[in-house]
């Protein structure tokens, strides 16, 4: 734990600004004001008396710089990779369902969903006017463990070195809260199972004035009643009375974009022939479309 940041004074602030800081806070949190903030008023304290004695604050500034550069190295290593998690849990990942026709057509599309946003009653903070801190217990109020010689984040306070008695009633000492959202996005004709449409800022924060992360939205296509997709074609089995299946026959139906198709049965035709119409299959975001092949069978 760092007692200047406990004290709220940089480091090179001079006795004035460490004693101003200290009455400040003594008065804030003192045990006679609030029992509760007894464990805070602790921490306090031995932070004053530690900067406030010149030898004692020299050799607490020493122990400060005299870090063993691998440690800083492996520390600042674990520190970006849970900054890295950080920021990607403030990621959104959603599954959206599509139809064909949605999906070979495009178009506006509605959605809900949920995200955390910093709590509006204590910025963040997780404490509000009647709350109060307690050191950490599991770390002793440094913010972080030793194990195997290396300074490890505390879960158990999150890094703070402390914890909340009589947190924010909002959001639970958090700092955030779930809100509902809703959202109409754009569909770009042609998109296809397993695509992504990324959505920047539409995801969530945990501090205020930091970023958004994204809305990250996987396309799945439903299975359709009349067409089975492969790739950019589309595939049809009609199936109709056996005396209506001779040369010349006429069939009509409707594609994925809404028009009519018109197909005539030809000579020789079997189980097995398919009928090929082409470029009325699926398309992709290209503008490139497949084939549609048709089969026709007896009920």
């Amino acid at each position: 734990m760092n007692y200047y940041q406990i004290l709220g004074v940089p480091e090179n602030a001079t006795a004035e600004d460490i004693k101003r800081a200290y009455r400040k806070l003594a008065r804030k949190y003192h045990p006679d004001i609030n029992r509760e903030n007894e464990e805070h008023f602790k921490l306090i304290t031995e932070a004053y008396r530690t900067l406030i004695d010149p030898q004692k604050r020299k050799i607490y500034d020493r122990e400060l710089k005299n870090r063993d550069s691998f440690k800083e190295y492996i520390e600042g290593l674990l520190k970006a990779i849970l900054e890295k998690k950080r920021k990607n849990s403030k990621d959104i990942k959603l599954t959206l369902q599509l139809s064909l026709e949605e999906a070979f057509s495009g178009g506006k599309k509605d959605i809900r969903f949920k995200r955390e946003d910093v709590c509006p009653n204590c910025k963040g903070t997780g404490i509000y006017e009647k709350s109060s801190l307690r050191r950490c217990s599991v770390c002793g109020g440094k913010g972080y463990r030793i194990k195997l010689g290396l300074k490890i984040p505390c879960v158990s306070c999150e890094s703070k070195g402390f914890k909340i008695n009589n947190p924010c009633p909002k959001c639970g000492g958090y700092g955030t809260v779930k809100k509902d959202i809703r959202k109409t996005i754009e569909i770009p004709a042609g998109i296809d199972e397993g695509d992504i449409l990324v959505l920047k800022g539409g995801g969530s924060r945990y501090k205020e004035n930091e970023d958004y992360g994204d809305l990250l939205i996987k396309v799945k296509l439903k299975k359709h009643r009349v067409f089975v997709k492969k790739g950019l074609n589309l595939y049809l089995t009609l199936k109709v009375p056996r005396e209506e299946i001779y040369p010349g026959k006429i069939f009509s139906f409707k594609d994925l974009s809404g028009e009519i198709i018109t197909i005539k049965i030809p000579e020789n035709i079997d189980n097995s022939t398919l009928l090929k119409v082409k470029g009325r299959g699926f398309r992709n975001r290209e503008g490139k479309f497949g084939n549609l092949f048709i089969r026709i069978l007896p009920k």
